[in-house]
């Protein structure tokens, strides 16, 4: 009998043992660089938020000169306060991609 005339059932492998280990990815939440994955989240997200209070120039990163008794608002920015804001927010954003990302027990 040739292998082209024998039944299907004699052509199947036998199953070899097979050792299957189960991995738990709890530790670990997606991937093994975690950490380095948010702290790049977080330096990208600072950098164009503080690009976007730089270009906007909005009144609350503007700096302030007490002249006669009065606050004046300048046309210059509060690089601490840009880059404070900044930090802040992409904190929070971080914060918020961890929590979604984060699998559920």
């Amino acid at each position: 009998m040739t292998t082209s005339q024998q039944p299907l059932s004699t052509l199947a492998q036998e199953p070899s043992d097979v050792t299957v280990i189960k991995t738990d990815n709890k530790s670990n939440l997606f991937g093994t660089n975690t950490f380095l994955n948010l702290l790049l989240w977080f330096i990208i997200i600072a950098v164009v938020i503080w690009l976007i209070l730089y270009a906007l120039k909005p009144t609350f990163v503007l700096k302030t000169t007490n002249e006669g008794g009065t606050n004046v608002v300048t046309n210059e920015i509060d690089q601490t306060k840009a880059i404070g804001i900044s930090i802040v927010v992409s904190l929070i954003i971080v914060i918020i991609i961890y929590i979604l990302r984060t699998p559920r027990v």
